[in-house]
């Protein structure tokens, strides 16, 4: 069965997670393989797991039982249309839209996962600098500054960031610019400074 990208952008997380049965896991692998657009929403699928540890487990052969449901009733309607057939057709789709709304009902973490904002947090850390006010800015918060805080001589502040590359650094005492010194990246801001560059 061949694939669309919005068939299997709605399975990208499970196919993130392993939890896809092997013949369907399979043919998506495929698929991923030669369409860019797809394979970069399951490395940021891939990305999000990994980073945040989340995964949603299920009762043993339950996915493979919806799974087969689904895509049973997806190849009864893309066959051509017999006379005859087409009560047999809206059941076997009912029979899909009743397996899935079971398994929202009584798994909602899954149900939920559609809300679930691919972003983690990340605390800016700066010691070493003698400042009445510190404050960390970048293209992940527009360039507005923000804030940080001071104890025992370390400034820190901690930000809930979407995975990506982003140029930053810290504005001492409201007016001078310092570059990262931590910092493993850095990139010309085009006015005679540098911007530290930190992945998410």
């Amino acid at each position: 069965m061949k694939f669309k990208c919005k068939q299997i952008d709605k399975i990208l997380d499970l196919f993130a997670q392993k939890e896809l049965p092997g013949d369907l896991y399979s043919e998506i692998s495929g698929h991923i393989e030669g369409c860019i657009a797809c394979r970069e929403k399951y490395e940021s699928w891939k990305a999000f797991f990994e980073k945040t540890g989340r995964s949603v487990s299920v009762p043993e052969g339950f996915t493979d039982r919806v799974m087969s449901r689904i895509l049973a009733a997806e190849l009864h309607m893309s066959k051509p249309r017999i006379p005859g057939l087409s009560i047999f057709r809206w059941e076997m789709a009912g029979l899909a839209a009743a397996a899935v709304i079971v398994l929202l009902m009584f798994f909602p973490k899954i149900a939920e996962r559609a809300d679930i904002k691919r972003e983690v947090s990340h605390t800016f850390i700066l010691s070493g600098v003698q400042a009445v006010t510190v404050s960390v800015v970048g293209d992940f918060n527009s360039w507005e500054p923000e804030i940080m805080e001071k104890k025992d001589g370390v400034w820190t502040v901690t930000l809930t960031l979407s995975p990506g590359n982003y140029q930053y650094g810290y504005i001492i005492n409201g007016k001078e610019w310092l570059s990262d010194p931590g910092a493993d990246r850095y990139a010309d801001d085009g006015f005679g400074n540098k911007n530290a560059i930190i992945g998410i």
